[in-house]
């Protein structure tokens, strides 16, 4: 079996650059084609992130979360909760990690001291961390935009999640 991809270019949009790509797979079976199929996954990660920024991180605010995308936390007395958004690197997709940590922040294991008001969920390691979502420990859950699925859609299917977070973070 064989599995290839192309990638035409990127795209530059504000502060951040980003692969524009076209998937394409092909499985070959006895030195012969079997099947073909592209996938485009340029869908415009700018409009996933206006939806965002219009339903998720208002919902987000209500809750006392402070920061911008892709980072958020909310100090509390004796903790902070971490929320971060991760974008698929091939383009079309996200995860959205929950963590944790003091409220003083984080000394990693090499000796880094992270404040409260800098640390990230993904400063933490990946088994302190939960995506929102996931239907256990360690288990993925990726949010869609590749798929045609309108953007307001996922940032809809965010809020959703909510609860979840709050739960998680309890």
């Amino acid at each position: 079996m064989w599995v290839g991809s192309e990638y035409p270019g990127t795209a530059t949009t504000g502060r951040s650059t980003y692969r524009r790509e076209s998937l394409t797979i092909a499985v070959k079976t006895g030195g012969n084609l079997a099947a073909s199929a592209t996938r485009d996954t340029s869908m415009n990660r700018d409009e996933m992130n206006s939806a965002s920024r219009a339903r998720f991180v208002p919902a987000l605010r209500q809750l006392g979360l402070q920061g911008s995308l892709p980072h958020y936390r909310r100090q509390r007395d004796s903790r902070v909760d971490l929320l971060t958004v991760q974008f698929d690197r091939h383009g079309g997709g996200f995860v959205v990690e929950l963590a944790q940590c003091g409220a003083d922040g984080i000394t990693t294991h090499w000796g880094e001291i992270i404040p409260a008001t800098n640390v990230t969920a993904h400063d933490l390691h990946p088994r302190q961390r939960h995506r929102l979502g996931a239907s256990g420990p360690n288990q993925d859950c990726w949010f869609r935009f590749d798929d045609g699925s309108s953007p307001m859609v996922v940032a809809d299917t965010l809020c959703a999640h909510i609860a979840e977070a709050e739960h998680w973070w309890a």
